[in-house]
């Protein structure tokens, strides 16, 4: 058996006892699926089942319980093993990209200053550019010598490192001006060669757990008004159009139906018609929890373009620059008369770099290129994620001042609100010890049942 990693993290976070609707409502998973998997846990896992004597059932799993499934299931460990080995994949490829970036640039920067210097020596040179070249080469020697470059081969693969010396710079440069929140936010928190790959592709979809994170918070609101709620109050966690005051019941209620499935709800009618929605399966806890608080809407985090920070995409986008330039610059200086006149190495580079020239060419392209659209993407992106927050801002303004029928409808769902924790003193049956243990256990609570059966008999 594999689990879902949902369900586990969310019997993790619940202290290893919960019932079907705490998973459901603590990793927003259909209430039906949260029984069937917390059943199929428990029987590998060494799980035991408490029910109550209204008939709720709690599920107890030992602390060890991931380790317990691991050593159970060669799966779990290929798995295991799977996700170590992807994590280093994956790192190298991200690596990679500013690997090519960088050998590109100066295998090419090679190549152009090999046939510049053939280019000069063919128009014979000046005895003035020679002396100008000498002395600039005099003066640069006498100078101490300071890089340019605001990293170094160990900064590019070590982030510690990297840190420390972006932080001395940004104090050299404004040495008069604290930090402010933006600039600690903007920080590197990732090495040069990974920002290489975050300015290309950028860092992945912030909202990927955005269904989730839905289905969680309606969970919440439902078990934050003990399991009956109206449409209304769920609305704000909802893809819906801007609100119409005038007609918008109907749509409310045809987006309930999914939450009712998911969670076993079930509607109820009001006297006046209107329709509030109780969700039993959610009103059973195992403790009771300290829930934190509820945001008022979802919330859509808007996307990044790049979280490299700005000093590592600057010099980013000068390398990418530079690349470009040093390709268009080969192919103005590249002569096939040229060739005889270099060394070995340098027609070795020279070849290697011809023969190539389009996979060069094509790479300083993209490097540029694919930023350039995915920032436009991002841009539209971000205004489509700004509109339907604001929409579901609207929904949830709607509660401040509710209708005289959303009014109702919140007073008669307050007639199904319930809340029910199963503590020990509750059990009828406990999977921990057998059966007539318990019964020895419970002899008095049994005679007591039997007693009160006869009088209703009599």
């Amino acid at each position: 058996m594999v689990p879902d990693s949902r369900l586990l993290s969310a019997v993790e976070s619940l202290d290893y006892r919960v019932t079907a609707g705490d998973v459901a409502a603590q990793a927003g998973l259909d209430v039906r699926l949260a029984e069937q998997e917390l059943l199929a846990l428990a029987s590998e896992a060494n799980g035991h089942l408490q029910v109550s004597e209204a008939g709720d059932v709690v599920y107890l799993f030992p602390k060890n319980v991931r380790a317990i499934l691991r050593n159970a299931s060669l799966t779990l460990q290929l798995k295991a093993l799977w996700l170590r080995i992807w994590n280093v994949l994956f790192y190298l490829i991200r690596i990679s990209f500013g690997i090519v970036l960088i050998a590109s640039l100066i295998i090419v920067a090679i190549a152009v200053f090999a046939l510049f210097i053939v280019v000069v020596n063919q128009r014979g040179g000046t005895r003035e550019y020679n002396r100008q070249r000498d002395q600039r080469s005099r003066d640069r020697y006498q100078q101490p010598y300071r890089s340019g470059l605001p990293f170094s081969l160990h900064d590019l693969l070590v982030l510690d490192h990297y840190r420390r010396r972006a932080s001395r710079w940004q104090a050299q440069r404004r040495p008069s001006e604290p930090y402010s929140t933006r600039d600690k936010a903007a920080s590197p928190k990732m090495n040069f060669l990974e920002a290489v790959f975050s300015f290309l592709f950028g860092d992945g979809n912030p909202n990927a757990d955005l269904g989730d994170r839905r289905w969680r918070l309606i969970a919440s609101v439902i078990r934050r008004h003990d399991g009956a709620v109206t449409a209304e109050q769920v609305s704000p966690y909802l893809d819906l159009p801007s609100v119409d005051p005038d007609n918008y019941s109907g749509e409310l209620d045809d987006h309930m139906l999914p939450i009712l499935q998911r969670f076993k709800g079930r509607p109820e009618v009001s006297p006046s018609g209107g329709l509030i929605y109780h969700f039993p399966a959610l009103q059973v806890m195992a403790k009771n929890y300290d829930t934190p608080p509820v945001p008022e809407y979802l919330k859509e985090e808007p996307w990044h373009f790049s979280l490299a920070s700005p000093t590592q995409r600057n010099w980013v986008m000068l390398l990418a620059i530079a690349n470009v330039s040093v390709v268009i610059a080969f192919e103005l200086l590249f002569n096939d008369s040229l060739i005889s006149q270099l060394t070995q190495a340098g027609q070795f580079i020279v070849g290697f770099v011809e023969a190539g020239y389009w996979v060069f060419f094509t790479y300083a392209i993209a490097f540029l290129l694919v930023p350039a659209l995915r920032y436009l993407w991002v841009r539209r992106a971000n205004k489509n994620v700004g509109t339907r927050n604001d929409q579901r801002l609207e929904w949830a303004n709607q509660l401040d001042q509710p209708s005289s029928d959303v009014q109702e409808k919140l007073t008669y769902a307050q007639k199904f609100a319930a809340e029910t924790i199963v503590s020990a003193d509750d059990l009828a049956y406990t999977t921990e010890t057998d059966l007539m243990t318990q019964e020895l256990l419970n002899a008095e609570s049994i005679d007591q049942d039997w007693r009160r059966r006869l009088e209703n008999l009599l």
